[in-house]
């Protein structure tokens, strides 16, 4: 991915722009309903199948949704657009997402007109492969989802498959964490990973 060079804090007066009339957190749960509809017509019943071994740490990410709406709405705390600019242009970085995430981003990303937004946002989409997890990947995260969150279920599951950390602030996948199926690491976690350990 060829990097450019995008000023974080003109990013942010376009971001503020884009933004000025939506409800950013209304815009997300819509588009998490839809991600959470469509997980649950692909994996309607997921078949047993026996744990999966354990997997090495590579610089391979689920970037949930809420880095993004985390960035758009930094406004002045610029580590969150650091971190997503990060993601997007490190080569040593590949991100993945399964299908209900690229629905979620695609529904957030429909508000961006100004230029360096949705160049950032058309560089995510365009960065991210897509892994669609399989039935038995799936089977094994649902014990640890409620019905509703379907969606986080495939996200897990997605994780599980192609031995990548998440990265979100959602709690919803704290017990998949603790109980050492997938790496997940919070907002500051990676910010202190990644931008502010010297690799």
């Amino acid at each position: 991915m060829k990097k450019t060079n995008i000023n974080i804090e003109e990013l942010a007066r376009q971001l503020e722009i884009d933004l000025k009339n939506i409800d950013i957190k209304s815009l997300a749960r819509s588009a998490k309903r839809k991600a959470n509809e469509k997980a649950r017509r692909m994996y309607p019943e997921a078949s047993p199948l026996t744990k999966l071994g354990s997997r090495e740490p590579r610089l391979r990410f689920v970037a949930d949704t809420n880095i993004f709406i985390s960035a758009v709405m930094a406004g002045e705390n610029t580590r969150t657009l650091q971190l997503l600019l990060k993601l997007l242009w490190d080569n040593n970085i590949e991100l993945v997402a399964g299908t209900p995430l690229l629905i979620e981003l695609e529904e957030i990303g429909q508000v961006f007109q100004q230029p360096l937004p949705k160049e950032v946002y058309n560089t995510l989409l365009s960065k991210t492969r897509r892994i669609d997890p399989s039935p038995e990947s799936v089977q094994i995260c649902k014990p640890y989802f409620p019905g509703s969150e379907a969606s986080d279920m495939v996200h897990a599951a997605t994780c599980l498959e192609a031995e990548a950390t998440l990265i979100t602030n959602d709690r919803h996948f704290d017990r998949i964490r603790d109980a050492g199926l997938i790496r997940v690491w919070s907002i500051q976690d990676a910010i202190e990973k990644l931008i502010l350990t010297k690799r």
